[in-house]
This record gives C-alpha cells, structure tokens and sequence, in this order.
C-alpha cells in the first residue's frame, strides 16, 4: 500500500499506531485486518477528504471519504491519499470597541488566521500621531488606556504589520477603531 498526502507539509496520516509524514511512503499491512486510518493536519491546514485508489481491487473500502478517521480492510495494493488544504489567510480587525469595564467588549483586539507569531507589530495613534499602544504579541489587544488613564471617546488609528505563517508574505494592515465608553 502507498499513502500520500495532498498539500505536501499539509499533514500526516496515522495507519494504526506508526505516524507518517513524509510522502509518497509505501506501508505494510496484513491483508483482511481492519486498520485505523487517521488524517492529522498540521498548523495552518484543514484535512479535505481521502482519496482511495484501489482500481476497484478492493470491493471493501469506506463509501465516506470526507471523515478525517475511517477504519479499513486491506485485500488487494491500494494507493491512499489524504488531502490537505491551507487555510485562506484572513484578518479582521473590528472598528470599534466598548472599553467600560461591563464585560463585554472591553478590549480591542484584531483577529487572524496563518499569522506569523515572530512578525507581527501593531501599533495605535490618536489623531495628532502619537502612539498610544503598541505590541508584538498577536494575542494582546488594547483596552483604551494609554499612560494608565483611559483614552476619551473618539476615533484612533491603527497599523498592523503582519506576515503570512505560510507564503511569508508580508501584510499592512491600517485603519480605525472608535472608542465608545
């Protein structure tokens, strides 16, 4: 039997208790012996579905190829194929906020997928260009203060300079979020 995996770096695929991860790899299986077939995506990557190859050899094989877990009997050479995907890279950043301590709201803080945790650079203006936040973690958001006092109502800029965790591709990102207490 061979497995692959479409989307080479996309995952692995666990074939009773050995993993694999480097594909094409040919695997031996006893013939008539259900085995458990498992497709783990790495960070950044969904599991599509199987693909089974077996030139209609096999009368035995799942009918539902879309579950990332199947349990299989192997009779005749079959070609295994897990398919990958890469997450879309996608980031939103909300335009306003409600920094008034009631629990809901009260922090700013802009949302993505396949960002690069090592490259990631936000910072926040007010109107005349002073910076009043900053961070480097993609995890940390704002929560309307800045030098410890709360910022009045109002509109403030924003720059977010982030990179792609998969094409390395380079994003800026700038706009505005209001502050509403």
């Amino acid at each position: 039997m061979v497995l692959d995996g479409a989307a080479h770096g996309g995952g692995e695929i666990l074939l009773g208790d050995h993993l694999y991860s480097s594909f094409p790899v040919s695997a031996s299986v006893p013939e008539a012996q259900p085995f458990d077939l498992a497709a783990i995506p790495k960070l950044y990557f969904d599991f599509v579905a199987w693909e089974i190859r077996g030139g209609g050899l096999n009368p035995f094989l799942p009918a539902d190829t879309l579950q990332d877990t199947l349990s299989i009997t192997f009779f005749a050479p079959d070609t295994i194929i897990a398919h990958f995907h890469p997450h879309d890279h996608g980031y939103y950043v909300p335009n306003a906020f409600t920094p008034n301590g009631d629990g809901f709201n009260d922090l700013w803080i802009p949302l993505g997928d396949r960002v690069d945790l090592d490259a990631y650079d936000l910072r926040l203006f007010d109107r005349w260009g002073q910076q009043l936040f900053f961070s480097n973690d993609f995890h940390e958001g704002w929560d309307g203060t800045a030098g410890g006092h709360e910022v009045p109502i109002g509109v403030y800029l924003y720059r977010i300079d982030v990179r792609d965790a998969f094409t390395q591709e380079r994003w800026i990102l700038h706009g505005h979020v209001t502050v509403v207490r």
